[in-house]
């Protein structure tokens, strides 16, 4: 769990941000940086902000330092609870990163993790 504000701003990851395998939800646990390829085939990058309303966030999956997905999602209230999917094959598992980055694209959230 995070709350990650930029200092002078009202733009914030509040209260989580996480890698999960579970349906993403405030209930949702967090994965460590060792994840089981065989057991786990998708992932779930979950983030709750506060006052981004009527902005976008975005969501960044690197494999190897390499960009694969860029995914943009809509906020659409001053509180509000988005997530993205990735799901793996069976070629991807080495060094990964994610990341949730702001409108202006400041880097709100970064996760490593090794897919086995």
């Amino acid at each position: 769990d995070i709350a990650s504000c930029l200092v002078g701003s009202e733009m914030c990851i509040r209260d989580r941000a996480l890698l999960t395998n579970e349906t993403p939800s405030a209930k949702a646990r967090s994965l460590g940086e060792q994840i089981d390829a065989a057991a786990i085939p998708q992932l779930a990058l979950y983030s709750e902000v506060k006052g981004l309303n009527g902005q976008n966030i975005e969501h960044r999956w690197y494999y190897e330092g390499k960009l694969m997905t860029r995914i943009k999602l809509p906020v659409k209230l001053d509180y509000w609870r988005t997530y993205s999917r990735k799901e793996f094959d069976a070629g991807q598992k080495g060094e990964w990163r994610v990341e949730i980055l702001d409108p202006q694209q400041n880097l709100l959230f970064s996760h490593h993790f090794h897919y086995q």
